[in-house]
């Protein structure tokens, strides 16, 4: 692949940068993580470590600024089950805030943070903190 030259004067792999849109304004916690996934798996080489990953969100606006403007469709069922889907998860959303609001930002974490080799759990400020 491309290769670059650090400070230091050595060859290194260069740096991966991308973008990508949502097709749609979403609060959707899954649509926006698969978009990042998919541009993931577009940039990163499977062959080498990475060190950093920056995420950056750009032209948020607030869910009630969104004007809903309704057309007709041929897909309306589909339309209707994503949007229990979102309503779903926009429930959950609240859940997971009111836990975190009341008991503290370490009150949740997915039960996949802690499965055996992975390092968080033993670093500093990781689960057994």
């Amino acid at each position: 692949g491309p290769m670059s030259k650090d400070s230091y004067g050595r060859s290194i792999p260069k740096n991966a940068h991308s973008t990508i849109n949502l097709d749609y304004h979403s609060s959707s916690l899954e649509t926006i993580c698969n978009k990042g996934l998919e541009l993931f798996d577009l940039i990163v080489n499977a062959d080498f470590l990475i060190r950093k990953i920056s995420l950056t969100l750009n032209n948020v606006v607030k869910n009630d600024t969104i004007k809903k403007i309704k057309e007709p469709s041929l897909f309306a069922d589909i339309e209707q089950k994503e949007n229990k889907n979102f309503i779903k998860e926009e429930k959950l959303q609240k859940a997971r805030l009111a836990i975190v609001h009341k008991y503290g930002k370490k009150s949740i974490f997915k039960a996949s943070s802690l499965e055996n080799g992975l390092k968080i759990n033993s670093q500093i400020g990781g689960h057994n903190a």
